[in-house]
Formats: C-alpha cells, structure tokens, sequence
C-alpha cells in the first residue's frame, strides 16, 4: 500500500513524509509522527492513513495541534464501521471502504485455483467503496442505523458472479457479519 501511495504522490510531485509506525507503538507513535510532520511542514494538507483505526490517533493529534480539519484531508482504507462517525461528522474526508463478503469470496477462490493447479490472479479481485460524508448513508444498514460490513455499499452484487461461478448459492451466507 506504502508503494502504491508513495508512487501516486511522486508521479505529480506532491511532497511528502511516510512515518512508519509499529501498530505496538500506534498509541504514541502515531500522534507524534502526525505532530511532527506538521510542525516540521506547514504546508502538508493531508494525512493519508493505511488501516483507518490509525485515524483515532491522527485525527486528535491534529486538533491538538489546532488544525483546521476542514483544512486537512484526513483518510484511510478499511471501512471499520466503528469509524464511520469520523466520515459522518468530518472528521475524516474518505474511508476506502472493502466489502468483507467479496474479499472472502475472492479469498476461497484463490485458494480453490491453487489447489486445482489454476492460475491465482494476484489481484485485490474485489470492489471497494469509497466512502465519503456524502454516500455515508449507502454504508448504514437502513433496518438498524448503524454502520455494517454486511450492508457495505455494494451490498451482495457480488453473489449472484461467485454462485454462478461455483454452482453453489451463497444467498444469506454473510448475514450475520458485522
């Protein structure tokens, strides 16, 4: 993921810092990476997180440090429902949102080729979601209001391809994920 950020940013030259921080040490290490990146650059106008539960700690170190969050592009990848409050009320600007179901989908038919001698595509192989304050209803379950993994957006789309694909129905097999 590092890379592939990282080669986006120098492929328009945006100028940027990449912290490393061991998720042992997310507790501290995240907020002071924040921190210092920013005192150290008052230009940067963005943090880009790998898992979105880092942004528990990037969102408050840049209120500590007096930041205009409407000023700064706060966002991650992940779609942990326990976040989405950041998205709603603009804490964060965007959560890259995967769907739980079609990445285990995607997982057991890689696993199904290996072991049929089948070629393994070495892709994500499933659709994510962006999400963002203005699609953040499309991510909360409308029966219950809260966020969910099981009604993540693209809903169960992926279901009728991976039924068809293996003659098995899937119908209600991820129900119960949260």
């Amino acid at each position: 993921m590092a890379e592939g950020i990282s080669a986006v940013f120098d492929a328009y030259g945006c100028s940027y810092t990449v912290a490393e921080v061991a998720i042992t040490d997310w507790t501290e290490g995240i907020g002071d990476a924040v921190r210092n990146a920013f005192i150290a650059d008052s230009t940067y106008n963005a943090v880009i997180a790998y898992y979105d539960n880092m942004c528990l700690y990037v969102v408050p170190a840049l209120e500590e440090l007096g930041m205009d969050l409407d000023e700064i592009v706060v966002g991650s990848f992940n779609g942990n429902v326990g976040l989405i409050d950041y998205v709603s009320n603009g804490s964060m600007d965007f959560d890259l949102g995967e769907s739980i179901g079609w990445c285990a989908c995607h997982a057991v038919d890689c696993m199904a080729r290996y072991f049929a001698g089948q070629d393994v595509y070495n892709d994500s192989g499933f659709a994510m979601y962006f999400i963002t304050t203005e699609n953040v209803e499309n991510y909360i379950n409308p029966e219950t209001g809260e966020a969910s993994y099981a009604y993540d957006g693209v809903q169960e789309i992926y279901l009728t391809g991976y039924s068809e694909l293996w003659s098995v129905d899937l119908t209600g097999v991820f129900d119960e994920i949260e």
